[in-house]
């Protein structure tokens, strides 16, 4: 479950979660805005949703629903 207010309220509209990372490609630093996202991913992404970027400066821990095992720590 997520904190961030935009992707929470997504996921509460929409009924279904987000599996997401970081939105940047493997070895490369995280877009921190819609621009940067722009820049990186280009015409491979259909839409990017504005909003502010969360506070955390480490990326989140990620857990396997069924069984809790942390699959990437934070």
């Amino acid at each position: 479950m997520t904190a961030h207010p935009v992707a929470a309220a997504l996921c509460r509209h929409t009924r279904s979660p987000i599996v997401s990372t970081s939105a940047n490609r493997h070895g490369r630093a995280p877009a921190r805005s819609v621009a940067g996202v722009v820049r990186e991913f280009g015409s491979d992404v259909d839409y990017v949703l504005p909003g502010r970027i969360g506070v955390q400066a480490r990326p989140s821990e990620i857990r396997d629903a069924m069984t809790g095992a942390v699959i990437r720590a934070a």
